[in-house]
């Protein structure tokens, strides 16, 4: 296959250049497709990785096993953003990137990473103290180290984006979903319990960190310049600000379903999540991790700016609408085929999720708009009003428990969609029409395939077992779609279309 986005022949690496890592100004469709195509490919090993590592892991544990890590998650992963504090969007998005920008990003990242260590370590009993486990405390510890090791590997990552080599992060990113999985899968059987998801992450991270320093981008290891670090904070500022209110709104469900519902609800929301709403999103992160680099050297002209992103957005519904529709139409099938009876009560909640999915798919693009602009005060301000939304949607839903925690993210997912869209699209002069129209036929299509996967589950509802059931639906419903979109001959259906056939 041939590889216009990663060259195997790379031309050594020379600091005499004032910015030997910026791409062609020129980004060609075949590109920026190439690019997509081992993003994409990198994506789907990890969640070919991720389900069955998912699924045994499901079966060797308990549901309250996932809450208890779900709950350390809540404040560890905010750490990491901070951690990252927005920088690797100015190493990607700056036109001018000199040796001295990227030392003092190294050195602001490694010394947050080796503070933030230390912050949770000492937070451990008090994060303990506020969900009553004491359990917690340890597995706190234990997890405080995996702030340090990522810093070592955002600057290697950010650059290997920059210069769109997504074949080397793809397997940088499978090695290490690969490695961190199967420990796990070990140390479950051995009888650890929560513990495997302990060495899961922290492995997992070790690998990526190893993998991405041995990446050969180049010396980025320096003196710290506080002139660097004011030029890299004025790009990332923004986002890093972001980043931080968008954390806090969209994990303070799980924050407050451990505080209130307790570890087997939340263990139950937790897998749910991330057996729908996370594949889902990561079809639109995929697709903005390559589209920003590509973007960014598109800022002025706003016409051809707009026309790729609503391209882009059409193909990212054609993949995510129907998986999310689908898992709709059949999730009790769908949960006892994978999961097992003992997680029955899953259903409904990933029911609500996937409601939630659909806009949601395409919804996380629209950041890419004000990063390839240097907008992202903007970001920020969007950040701010839709995060008191979100918290207070689920103030309200835990009143209903895990199921009224995610009927409250499905209904503010949908309520800020139009916003989501009609703000940035003022930046590239788009309208929310516009998104409607590169959208509608995916999601008319999938709407209509998922309505015969319902009746197909009707029809079948006790018949034979959950997995027969569930294959026949989703070969249903695969069909339908399929002999849909061909004969509709979408947009989007042809770009995917002629990109595989390309490759």
């Amino acid at each position: 296959m041939a590889d216009g986005a990663d060259s195997e022949q790379e031309p050594p690496v020379s600091f005499t250049e004032v910015d030997p890592w910026l791409p062609t100004p020129s980004i060609s469709v075949q590109s920026v497709g190439t690019a997509l195509a081992w993003a994409g490919s990198s994506q789907l090993g990890q969640l070919i990785l991720q389900v069955p590592v998912a699924v045994v892991l499901a079966r060797l544990l308990a549901p309250r096993d996932f809450g208890l890590m779900a709950m350390t998650l809540v404040i560890s992963g905010f750490l990491t953003v901070v951690v990252e504090a927005g920088l690797s969007v100015a190493i990607v998005q700056r036109q001018v990137l000199e040796p001295k920008h990227l030392a003092t990003a190294t050195w602001m990242n490694v010394v947050a990473g080796l503070g933030l260590t230390g912050v949770v370590a000492a937070a451990a009993p008090g994060i303990a103290a506020l969900y009553d486990r004491p359990r917690l405390t340890a597995i706190t510890l234990a997890l405080s180290a995996d702030f340090f090791i990522g810093a070592f590997g955002v600057v290697p990552l950010a650059l290997l984006q920059r210069q769109m080599r997504f074949r080397r992060i793809a397997v940088i990113q499978n090695i290490s979903v690969a490695v961190g999985g199967a420990l796990a899968i070990v140390a479950a059987a051995l009888g650890v319990g929560v513990w495997s998801l302990v060495v899961e992450a922290l492995v997992a991270t070790s690998a990526q960190t190893s993998l991405a320093m041995g990446a050969g981008v180049g010396r980025y290891w320096g003196r710290f310049d506080r002139d660097a670090a004011r030029d890299l904070w004025g790009l990332s500022g923004g986002q890093a600000g972001y980043q931080v209110l968008n954390y806090w709104s969209r994990n303070a469900d799980n924050l407050i379903a451990g505080k209130f519902v307790g570890a087997y609800g939340l263990g139950l929301y937790d897998r749910a999540y991330q057996t729908m709403l996370l594949p889902i999103t990561q079809v639109g992160s995929v697709v903005s991790y390559v589209l920003f680099p590509a973007l960014a050297r598109l800022q002025d002209d706003t016409t051809r700016l707009r026309q790729a992103y609503l391209r882009t957005i059409a193909a990212t519904g054609l993949v995510a609408f129907p998986i999310a529709i689908a898992i709709f139409a059949v999730a009790p099938d769908f949960v006892g085929a994978i999961f097992g009876p003992r997680w029955h009560e899953m259903a409904t909640v990933l029911r609500l999720l996937c409601v939630a999915a659909v806009p949601q798919a395409i919804g996380t693009t629209a950041a890419v708009i004000y990063q390839a602009r240097g907008r992202t005060d903007w970001l920020l301000r969007w950040g701010m009003v839709s995060s008191v939304i979100t918290v207070a949607a689920f103030g309200v839903g835990v009143i209903w428990g895990v199921k009224g925690i995610a009927a409250a993210y499905a209904i503010r997912t949908l309520v800020l969609n139009y916003f989501n869209f009609a703000i940035p699209g003022r930046l590239i002069g788009m309208g929310y029409r516009h998104v409607a129209s590169a959208v509608g036929g995916p999601l008319s299509i999938s709407v209509i395939a998922g309505v015969a996967m319902w009746g197909v589950a009707l029809a079948l509802d006790g018949v034979g077992t959950a997995v027969a059931r569930l294959a026949v639906e989703c070969g249903i419903g695969a069909g339908v779609y399929l002999l849909g979109v061909h004969v509709a001959d979408l947009a989007p259906y042809r770009d995917i279309k002629g990109l595989v056939w390309k490759r």
